[in-house]
């Protein structure tokens, strides 16, 4: 009797540390902070649940002194500061603003700083489908005001401080818990002139990611895309006569990027860097060799 009991024993605790290690074995999920994008172009379309505030200060750095068209362009230190805000008034609709900051040093220009705040943007966005509901992917569509809070002024940007709109398809899929894409199709543009008797042309923008989120330690690592292309915009003159400007581009940049998340205090941190592959533009004009992107964003 004693020996089937101790059999027993024995039966019962191979078979608890059997099933013990089966659920060792199960990864755990990834942070719920990673997956985020740090390119400052890339917004994706998986939205936060009701009641999650984010904010996050995203920025960009770039050099200009590769001469792509032309010759004689000064060279461009440039500096962008992005401060984005988003929260989910439902789990399906989400409001969204962001503000910016822009600083570029011209060499051997008057001025030399070309500075400012930029147009700030006042949004909603709606999940059409939802993969936290069920569906097989994320389809949102958003819309945004843009509003002229940009300033005038022969330093500041030219076309800023004028209103326009944006509107955007994104779509987002987890592929597995750990895998993740996005993608975003963007169109914005203003209504009517801004500084320097400026009307900044069309824009359309095109950016994806795919994302690995690992589940033992907290970060990630992705691959990043962004495609713009900008219409050129025109100047009034004194006189009243209309000019075009020539300054439309069409720019493709890809490059590799990982986020670090901090769970204890529900923050995140990421860098990027993006490389071109193709630059185009329509008058004489520098551009970077490589984009330096930083993000540091926190739940509430």
């Amino acid at each position: 009797m004693k020996r089937l009991n101790l059999l027993s024993l024995i039966i019962c605790f191979v078979s608890m540390n059997s099933m013990g290690a089966e659920i060792m074995d199960k990864p755990s999920p990834p942070s719920k902070l990673l997956g985020a994008p740090v390119n400052t172009a890339i917004s994706g379309g998986a939205l936060l649940p009701q009641g999650m505030l984010l904010t996050a200060v995203n920025s960009s750095f770039r050099d200009k002194d590769d001469q792509i068209k032309g010759s004689g362009s000064p060279d461009i230190y440039s500096q962008i500061w992005l401060l984005k805000i988003r929260y989910g008034f439902t789990d399906r609709l989400e409001g969204v603003t962001v503000g910016s900051y822009i600083n570029n040093r011209r060499d051997n220009m008057s001025p030399e700083h070309i500075e400012g705040l930029g147009d700030q943007s006042v949004g909603m966005s709606y999940a059409l489908l939802s993969q936290r509901a069920g569906a097989p992917f994320w389809l949102t569509v958003g819309g945004a005001v843009l509003l002229p809070t940009g300033q005038d002024g022969d330093n500041h940007l030219p076309g800023n401080g004028a209103w326009g709109a944006r509107a955007s398809v994104s779509l987002t899929t987890f592929f597995t818990p750990n895998i993740k894409g996005d993608m975003d199709f963007i169109f914005q543009g203003p209504f009517e002139r801004g500084n320097q008797e400026v009307k900044r042309g069309n824009e359309f923008h095109w950016n994806t990611q795919l994302r690995y989120m690992c589940s033992e330690m907290p970060w990630d690592i992705g691959v990043e895309s962004t495609y713009s292309h900008n219409d050129s915009g025109t100047r009034e003159l004194s006189t009243g006569h209309v000019i075009n400007n020539h300054s439309g581009t069409t720019e493709w940049a890809i490059g590799p990027s990982f986020n670090v998340a901090i769970d204890s205090i529900n923050v995140w941190l990421g860098f990027g860097s993006f490389f071109p592959v193709m630059q185009e533009a329509k008058s004489a004009t520098k551009m970077e060799n490589v984009r330096w992107e930083f993000k540091i964003g926190k739940t509430w």
